[in-house]
């Protein structure tokens, strides 16, 4: 790589002043599984990832976070298709007064979360709203009809999760998730001061086996979990306190229900 002569054409690139910029990557190469990379400038983070060609579901395998580099968006071309470009849009990176205790270690403004598997699925912890959920898998069909568009994003008034893969033909999801900037609103969820607090998760998408997940805070775990929308038995496959995560309650949509949401009672984690 050489310098960029034009420097007015570099500082646009690594000297941005805004709170926000873009980045586009280089198209891909036209073989499957070939990856277009937008890389955010250095103090700025991913806070939107998309596959600015399009094609998910037809022609490429959808986007994602690097879960290892929150600079870089990822977009990756599928099997018969062009070529994938990967378009970012990059915030500040920046460190935030805990608004529970300022005498803590400042908080991070944004958070990566990132999950693989046959029913990936991710929740921002309390305090964070997610801003960015997308969604990628190498095999072409796996992500349609579950909530991803041709951009390979999933709405952010739905839970970052995918359902219906398996352990060898796998699908991954990626958040991005942004601190409250409602600090008030950040205080009633993050440093409650009873020993029972409630969390309620997002309504899951309408297809079987869908996720709605309701965290508790940091320092709580579930003393009661259920299906807040009900319907098991008929629209709904129950709920289940996550094995590997005792903050996390579950519930799960049913064929042909409308959605399912996930309703913790938390309590104080204690020795």
């Amino acid at each position: 790589c050489r310098i960029n002569e034009d420097l007015e054409g570099y500082k646009v690139a690594v000297c941005p002043k805004s709170d926000v910029v873009e980045s586009v990557g280089l198209i891909s190469g036209s073989w499957d599984d070939a990856q277009s990379r937008a890389v955010c400038p250095t103090g700025y983070v991913v806070s939107h990832c998309e596959v600015q060609s399009g094609l998910v579901h037809t022609r490429s395998d959808g986007a994602f976070v690097d879960p290892s580099n929150g600079r870089v968006c990822v977009a990756v071309n599928g099997a018969g298709g062009p070529g994938a470009i990967a378009r970012a849009v990059c915030s500040r990176s920046e460190q935030v007064t805990d608004p529970c205790n300022s005498d803590d270690p400042d908080l991070p403004k944004f958070v990566n979360l990132h999950s693989r598997g046959p029913a990936p699925g991710v929740s921002c912890p309390p305090g964070y709203q997610q801003v960015l959920c997308n969604a990628r898998s190498p095999w072409l069909g796996l992500l349609t009809n579950k909530g991803v568009d041709t951009k390979g994003i999933i709405s952010n008034e739905k839970v970052c999760a995918v359902s219906g893969c398996s352990t060898s033909n796998w699908c991954e999801v990626t958040a991005v998730c942004r601190i409250n900037e409602d600090l008030e609103g950040y205080k009633v969820a993050v440093c409650p001061k009873s020993d029972v607090v409630e969390s309620v998760g997002l309504i899951s998408g309408p297809w079987d086996d869908a996720q709605s997940r309701a965290v508790c805070p940091t320092d709580y775990v579930v003393s009661h979990c259920e299906v807040q929308s009900g319907l098991v038995h008929t629209r709904s496959d129950g709920a289940y306190v996550d094995p590997s995560n005792g903050r996390v309650c579950v519930a799960v949509n049913g064929a042909g229900g409308p959605g399912a949401i996930a309703r913790a009672v938390c309590s104080r984690s204690e020795q």
